[in-house]
């Protein structure tokens, strides 16, 4: 499975440090959320679901993407992907 991965383009390495600078305000926007959306008792438990629901689907969905990626290619990994989350937003 693992042999695919020389296959993987040298753009990407570079391009890679980028998507953590994508993801970083997510944390300061899932906060200001809590922050208004839920009472003080509560924020602490809510910042906790959020967080831990993040790592879990990480987890729970690279074997997937990993296997996707290495059977189909990466443009597979892009298409399942927005059809999970465009699922994910209707229900």
């Amino acid at each position: 499975m693992f042999y695919r991965f020389k296959e993987v383009p040298k753009k990407f390495h570079k391009k890679a440090p980028r998507l953590e600078e994508d993801e970083a305000p997510v944390f300061q926007t899932n906060s200001c959320v809590v922050a208004t959306w839920f009472p003080q008792q509560e924020r602490a438990f809510a910042t906790g679901v959020y967080t831990a629901g993040e790592y879990i689907g990480l987890s729970v969905s690279h074997p997937f993407l990993f296997w996707l990626l290495s059977s189909s290619g990466w443009h597979s990994v892009f298409i399942a992907t927005g059809i999970i989350g465009l699922v994910w937003t209707v229900f």
